[in-house]
């Protein structure tokens, strides 16, 4: 499939090849055709240019002598030398520059290819006229895949003058960089902001495209300023952009202060960069000074001290990060100071991603997200100075300090559980936190499930900005692993806070299991199809059902198994559907047991067994069209949706025993063992492993007696408990959150305050862990009578004789 790909492109780079043939000769070689400059005087573009500057001494003498031809020559002269300012073009390293002669020759006849995106907008060379036109689309406004993402991600952000750039410097050949003047001189002659069409300032004025097309003119300025055929006029093409892109971003940051985002921070960059590498224009200081101050406020606005910026978009996060690190770069590079505190916050964004990142330093592709590499990220970090965590990340973990197997981000509410940081081990991600200040989809509680490498349970990822009923799909609620209600969608209202606060969602990690819970409240709502809306394509309709609320449960038993509690509470009868999205090409639904199985091509494989079956229906949807279920959106390609579904009257239970596996599908054997109003049981009996679950309902912790298989007679006041007895070990594992008391025929001991403990039970002594956040006394009764202190992380063999730390035990197998 990729040599069809590439011999698809090469024949078409060809069948170019002889269109330009014929195009040159209808409109004469691309860089050559500059009679018509200059459009606006050169009078003007000095007028915009402090002459009190130093080393513009010979410039300002000819303008006085009113010497136009030889003020220009002195400009140029001043520009290639005496102005002193950095931009990080590589012009030394030619054998690393990456060229293909072909693509650059279509470039320089208007052939464009989108090798921007992720998942290109259009999947060919894109002819825009002989008389280049920039709002061409190749799309119709009525097709479902339109989108303006052409006209400003492709077109206006000009991306393409930095291959025509990287041209240049690795063959030395001027047509390139007469070729990047060519496409700068049409762009002033049809673009100027002072003469734009509406359309035309719509699609190439726009701020964001506007601050990353500077990176494109400066890139090119650099690279090909010192060539022989750049002229005096060219160099005051250069500094009449360099003023309209600085002007242009300044009007838009000063217009509305109250914006925010990753549009705001690269605008802030694009103008920092104009006014420090062209310190020379009037506005230049003012410039500077402005991106700066707004720089420092976005930074402290939208980075709350969990490191990850509030779009909560992983790609989008490093969107934002990269600026930072330009306008860290060009302020050392060019001797300006940076704010106080800046350095460090962007450390912090960079440590953000390594905390929430699959062992393969892949990331989940939540809100608008696209796939990015942290590892590789994370060595740009190391730029910033020394840094254990970011070490350990750019060097696969040969080096620095790793992080716990489990982590979280707190105020974003992203909660990562794993069995190891081994490529094979098992990776569990869960959203519990806010939707993000932008690129929000509605999937509040989802979870996404890795294993040996493969995807199992996904994310749909970022799909194109287009008008179209897939996009719609993909960023709502039925697209991802949670849960819809009477079928309506969460709809969760923008919303930038004064102040970001922790989630606060209860989050226990151990040796034995790790929990966490968060709930949804916001209310459902009929969402429906609107095609005549781009990155939207929808609206809302009805009132938003708040009669409703969502809580879910993950318990992550290590290193294998995971069990997914939701708890549907409120008034009313409804039906309740439960999504899970494999990422295979089709699944098996067994109806006496209702649990699914995945039949990938490969050996690994996830079994989905239902655990509350009362009016429980499983289905598995594939390829449904209307509406759309059972899809990888970006690919459209059909998989399998498991849909628990029940219609009941509110509450409402699902309980879900998540099991990847590879192979044969192994045995699993699962019953209610407690029936106990206020709380949720479970025995689970597997080839490897006997375990009970005790699971408070809501969200506080309860006093419950009960007789456990494993335990015998048994009392406790906990959130919730996992007993356990793996084949081949003699004693019992116990672990409980929130938990204050617990007694069985072995064992009874009391906690000063609620926190999260591991035991095992052996004989005449006990291996005890405090696994909470402070030091707690526990008091104990039985098997002996005494008091003794765990600090927060502590271990210890307690016997009746005394008591040693000791490490964390190792008692369940490898995930392997």
């Amino acid at each position: 499939m990729i040599k069809k790909k590439i011999m698809h492109k090469a024949l078409q780079l060809k069948l170019i090849g002889i269109l330009c043939f014929f195009a040159q000769a209808a409109h004469g070689q691309v860089g050559q055709n500059n009679d018509d400059r200059p459009i606006t005087a050169d009078e003007r573009v000095f007028k915009l240019i402090d002459l009190n500057y130093v080393g513009l001494e010979e410039v300002k003498a000819a303008l006085s002598k009113k010497d136009m031809p030889t003020a220009k020559n002195e400009y140029l002269k001043f520009r290639r030398g005496d102005s002193k300012t950095y931009w990080p073009v590589n012009k030394t390293d030619k054998e690393s520059l990456n060229i293909n002669i072909a693509a650059l020759d279509s470039i320089r006849n208007h052939f464009i290819y989108d090798n921007v995106s992720a998942h290109p907008y259009v999947n060919y060379w894109v002819n825009m006229g002989a008389d280049f036109n920039w709002s061409h689309n190749p799309l119709k406004s009525t097709d479902p895949n339109f989108s303006k993402e052409w006209s400003w991600v492709v077109v206006s952000r000009m991306k393409f003058l930095n291959q025509l750039a990287d041209g240049y410097i690795k063959t030395g050949d001027d047509k390139y960089g007469k070729s990047v003047l060519s496409f700068l001189y049409d762009f002033r002659k049809k673009i100027s902001p002072s003469i734009s069409s509406r359309t035309n300032r719509e699609l190439m004025w726009r701020g964001l495209d506007v601050a990353i097309r500077v990176s494109s003119l400066v890139n090119s300025y650099y690279a090909i300023k010192d060539m022989e055929g750049f002229k005096a006029e060219d160099q005051l093409l250069f500094a009449e952009l360099a003023y309209d892109h600085g002007n242009r971003l300044s009007s838009i940051l000063t217009g509305d202060t109250t914006r925010t985002g990753n549009h705001v921070t690269t605008e802030s960059y694009g103008l920092f960069v104009i006014g420090t590498l062209f310190p020379e224009l009037k506005d230049a200081e003012a410039w500077r000074n402005q991106a700066m101050k707004r720089f420092k406020k976005e930074i402290d606005r939208v980075v709350p001290p969990d490191g990850l910026q509030a779009e909560l978009s992983p790609s989008y996060h490093y969107g934002v990060v990269a600026p930072y690190h330009g306008f860290y770069e060009v302020a050392s590079k060019n001797n300006i100071n940076l704010p106080n505190g800046f350095l460090d916050r962007l450390k912090d964004m960079y440590r953000a991603p390594v905390m929430i990142m699959d062992q393969n330093g892949g990331l989940v592709p939540t809100n608008d997200s696209s796939p990015r590499d942290v590892r590789k990220l994370s060595k740009r970090g190391l730029d910033l100075g020394e840094d254990s965590l970011l070490l350990w990340a750019a060097s696969g973990g040969k080096k620095g300090t790793a992080p716990a197997t489990s982590t979280s981000l707190p105020y974003a509410g992203f909660y990562t559980m794993r069995s190891g940081w081994k490529p094979n081990d098992l990776f569990l991600f869960f959203r519990g936190g806010p939707d993000g200040i932008g690129h929000a989809e509605q999937d509040m509680l989802q979870v996404v499930l890795r294993a040996w490498g493969k995807t199992l349970l996904f994310d749909p990822g970022k799909y194109s900005y287009d008008q179209s009923d897939w996009r719609r799909f993909s960023i709502n609620t039925p697209a991802h692993n949670t849960v819809i209600v009477d079928g309506k969608w969460q709809n969760r209202e923008k919303v930038i806070p004064e102040k970001y606060l922790p989630t606060g969602n209860p989050w226990f990690v151990s040796p034995f299991f790790d929990y966490v819970s968060a709930t949804y409240s916001a209310g459902y709502e009929t969402n429906i199809y609107d095609p005549t809306k781009t990155y939207r394509p929808q609206k809302w309709k009805g009132d938003r059902d708040t009669t409703v609320s969502h809580t879910r449960k993950v318990i992550y038993l290590k290193p294998h198994y995971t069990l997914v509690v939701d708890e549907l509470n409120g008034s009313g009868k409804h039906t309740f559907d439960a999504h899970f999205h494999i990422d295979a090409p089709k699944a098996a639904l067994h109806p006496t047991t209702q649990h699914v199985v995945s039949e990938r091509t490969d050996s690994v494989q996830i079994a989905l067994y239902p655990l509350e079956k009362q009016n429980l229906k499983t289905e598995i949807i594939q390829g449904q069209k209307e509406p759309l279920l059972g899809w990888m959106p970006i690919e459209h390609r059909a998989i399998p949706t498991v849909r628990f579904r029940k219609y009941q009257s509110a509450p409402a239970t699902f309980a879900t025993l998540m099991y990847p596996f590879k192979g044969n599908q192994p045995k699993v054997d699962t019953k209610e063992f407690v029936k106990k109003d206020g709380f949720w049981s479970q025995s689970i009996v597997t080839e490897t492993d006997e375990i009970e679950v005790l699971v408070s309902k809501g969200s506080l912790a309860k006093q419950i007696t009960f007789t456990s298989k494993l335990a015998g007679r048994s009392s406790a006041n906990a959130g919730g408990l996992v007993i356990r007895k793996t084949n081949g070990q003699k004693n019992i594992a116990l672990g409980g959150w929130n938990l204050s008391g617990y007694s069985d025929s072995q064992i009874a001991f009391e906690s000063s305050v609620p926190t999260t403990i591991n035991l095992i039970e052996k004989t005449g002594f006990i291996t005890m862990g405090n696994l909470g956040d402070q030091s707690v006394d526990i008091t104990f009764s039985v098997p002996f009578k005494k008091v003794i202190t765990l600090k927060s992380g502590e271990w210890m063999d307690i016997s009746g004789r005394g008591q040693k730390i000791v490490a964390a035990p190792k008692i369940f197998q490898r995930f392997e």
